[in-house]
C-alpha cells in the first residue's frame, strides 16, 4: 500500500476549552511539532462555566507556532449532549461554536464538527449541512 493510499489517521483532542493550561498545552503541541504532526483539537468554547480562552492560549496558538502545526476543528459551543437538542437549539450552537473558533483562531477554517460523545443526529446533521461542516463521530 503506497502512502497516498492509506487511511489518514487523526490524533484528535477533544475539549480544546477555556479551561486550558498553557503549559500542558505547550508539552503536548511539542511533543506534535517534534514529529511534524499537525495538532487536532475540537474547541468547545464555553465550559464549567467558563467562555473565552486565556489570552496567552490564544497568542501561543496564533502568533507562536506555526499555523499548519495546528488543525482547529469544532466540538460544540458547550458539552451538550447535541442529539436531544431541538433544531434551532443544535444549529444555534453550531453556529456560535463556528463563528467564535474563526473569531478566536483566525488562522482556522473549521470544516468538521466532532460531536460530544460522538452522539449524532438527522438534525445535527441537518445543520452541519447547512454550515458547511461534516460531522465526523
Amino acid at each position: 500500500m503506497s502512502t497516498q493510499d492509506r487511511p489518514k489517521i487523526v490524533l484528535r483532542c477533544d475539549d480544546f476549552d477555556p479551561r486550558l493550561d498553557l503549559a500542558m498545552l505547550k508539552q503536548l503541541h511539542g511533543e506534535f511539532l517534534k514529529r511534524n504532526i499537525p495538532m487536532t483539537v475540537c474547541v468547545n468554547n464555553a465550559m464549567n462555566h467558563r467562555i473565552g480562552f486565556d489570552q496567552d492560549v490564544l497568542d501561543y496558538v496564533n502568533k507562536e507556532t506555526p499555523a499548519e502545526s495546528w488543525d482547529i476543528q469544532l466540538h460544540s459551543y458547550h458539552h451538550e449532549r447535541m442529539w436531544a437538542m431541538t433544531y434551532p437549539d443544535v444549529y444555534g450552537d453550531l453556529y456560535l461554536n463556528l463563528n467564535l473558533t474563526k473569531r478566536d483562531f483566525p488562522r482556522s477554517n473549521p470544516t468538521i464538527y466532532y460531536p460530544p460523545w460522538n452522539e449524532e443526529s438527522q438534525l445535527m446533521k441537518q445543520a452541519c449541512d447547512e454550515l458547511g461542516l461534516t460531522m465526523v463521530s
